[in-house]
């Protein structure tokens, strides 16, 4: 039996030959559902952000991109918002609900009361925020008093952003100072995630670069993943019991290294340098590095789909560079 073209064209873009499955894609019917989400992707990667969102949320249609309606009151399109509450609608998972929460702020200075409906865990996280006057658990969202409601996925093109904000907006706590670089490194997220096999790569040169001079490494990866760790790594797996214990501990990091997870997107969020490690086929913020989602990242690509060796050996080479730099600078 041959292949459907949206199969076919997943497949190619899995493996990284992007440009063949486009091609694929313009040349299927333009009114169906699918396409249009999957070429809101391509979109993006070619520059169009607000269009390229706006095609990719055909997807909640489709049970494939945020989540259905959970509102029976009205969409914000571009009404007054004076004296209104906006009820913003964190969907996907934790960390598109941390990428997300930045767009909160421009319907407050629009003039709107901010309620977020959010994961639980995440409430320290997002009540910290001042443009946010409350939150509420996303289960019951819909029994939150509005006049309007924003999916959070679809905030960005509903706002007509052609460039976005890529300044910090998650509090860093003050830091101790340390003569060693201190590194935190997660090597997997949630197993759940769509993709997740082509995102997982084996950790054991990122476990290795506590062997580099002058690198304190530390570990967050918590629940999956679990690796024996030599006793140079400091291993926080336990003392990450809630969302305010991550933070707590990103903010003593000079360095985060991550895959594509919610603790890169925290990280990178509160302005620490993140090096995030992405597949052949990267996440939609991801997709076009021209669209800096955070001043703080640099993306390290997987070349060749199955090889991971590429992005860490970079890794492990500007990590070197890095120390260098250090040395240089204190002998100054």
């Amino acid at each position: 039996m041959d292949k459907h073209p949206l199969d076919e064209a997943l497949e190619l873009s899995q493996r990284g030959q992007l440009d063949d499955a486009e091609a694929i894609l313009r040349t299927l019917p333009q009114h169906d559902v699918r396409v249009q989400y999957n070429l809101g992707y391509y979109d993006i990667r070619r520059g169009d952000l607000c269009g390229g969102l706006e095609k990719m949320n055909m997807g909640r249609w489709i049970n494939v991109f945020g989540s259905p309606a959970i509102s029976q009151r009205p969409i914000w399109k571009d009404e007054s918002l004076h004296n209104k509450i906006l009820l913003f609608h964190s969907e996907g998972g934790l960390g598109d609900h941390i990428i997300n929460i930045r767009f909160a702020k421009h319907f407050h200075e629009l003039g709107a009361t901010v309620i977020v409906s959010t994961d639980p865990s995440l409430f320290p996280i997002i009540s910290q925020l001042p443009w946010v006057s409350g939150v509420i658990d996303s289960r019951v969202a819909h029994l939150m008093q509005h006049d309007y409601w924003v999916p959070a996925m679809a905030a960005a093109y509903l706002l007509g952003l052609a460039q976005l904000d890529a300044t910090p907006y998650i509090p860093r706590y003050p830091f101790t100072p340390s003569y060693k670089l201190k590194v935190g490194i997660r090597w997997s997220g949630n197993p759940r995630f769509e993709h997740e096999q082509n995102r997982r790569f084996d950790p054991a040169p990122l476990i290795a670069l506590a062997d580099m001079e002058d690198v304190q490494l530390y570990s967050f990866q918590r629940d999956d993943n679990i690796q024996e760790l030599p006793t140079s790594v400091i291993d926080l797996q336990h003392e990450l019991t809630t969302w305010s214990d991550t933070q707590r501990w990103l903010s003593e990091m000079d360095l985060v290294i991550s895959s594509c997870t919610s603790v890169a997107h925290l990280s990178a969020a509160m302005g620490i340098p993140t090096w995030v490690i992405i597949p052949c086929l990267p996440y939609y913020t991801w997709c076009n590095p021209a669209i800096q989602w955070y001043e703080s990242v640099i993306l390290y690509q997987q070349e060749t789909f199955g090889n991971w060796d590429a992005p860490l050996q970079a890794i492990h080479h500007d990590l070197y560079e890095k120390i260098q730099c250090m040395h240089t600078y204190q002998m100054a």
